[in-house]
């Protein structure tokens, strides 16, 4: 089973200032004639920034394709590529630096539901280049120690319990598309980013 192909677009409304005014989300995605299956792609876009107007969007195209089941970071990962894309493009061309337009335009309350968040923060890194970076190997793992969080939420979920890991690779690919775009002069706007999609954009260079 995998998540099926997606095609995901984001896109934003000028900004007032340093504000955002309008986000949409449009999703098509793929699922088979058995079953129905819908990725919610666009789901976590309904809950970012304090845009006042937004339209999230969904459609499904049943095709003569085994059913597409989840994967990693399920919706989310495949879905904020197209909207943090669209972020950091609308940063670049407003002269704001990406980070500080994301917090400027950070909702105080959920705008989905108008109810307040249990938590919502930006976090820090413990390493800020790949130079710095220790990939980890079996020799470098002798004891494995399970440590529970000093925190109990039970507005998330019943449990009181927080997902850590999936979710941490939800603004990779943006954050890879907009170095790349730092890098090259070329914002590629689909995944996977690949050197033949940069090849005739570099070429004069």
């Amino acid at each position: 089973m995998k998540e099926g192909p997606h095609d995901s677009r984001g896109c934003l409304r000028e900004l007032a200032g340093d504000r955002i005014l309008g986000i949409c989300h449009d999703t098509v995605e793929q699922s088979s004639i058995a079953v129905e299956f819908a990725e919610q792609a666009g789901e976590a876009t309904r809950h970012r920034y304090g845009a006042p107007d937004r339209v999230v969007t969904h459609r499904l195209a049943r095709l003569n394709v085994p059913t597409p089941s989840w994967m990693r970071a399920p919706g989310e990962c495949p879905g904020m590529f197209a909207l943090e894309s669209a972020v950091d493009e609308l940063a670049a061309a407003a002269g704001i630096d990406p980070v500080e337009l994301r917090i400027r335009n950070e909702p105080e309350i959920d705008p989905a539901s108008g109810e307040p968040f249990s938590s919502r923060h930006y976090g820090d890194f413990g390493n800020h280049d790949l130079a710095e970076y220790h990939v980890a190997v079996n020799a470098d793992v002798t004891e494995i120690e399970a440590h529970w969080l000093d925190e109990f939420d039970d507005d998330l979920t019943p449990m009181g319990g927080k997902g850590i890991g999936e979710i941490g690779i939800v603004g990779a690919a943006a954050a890879v598309a907009n170095a790349v775009a730092h890098a090259t002069g070329h914002r590629v706007r689909s995944l996977p980013i690949t050197p033949a999609k940069l090849l005739g954009a570099v070429a004069g260079f």
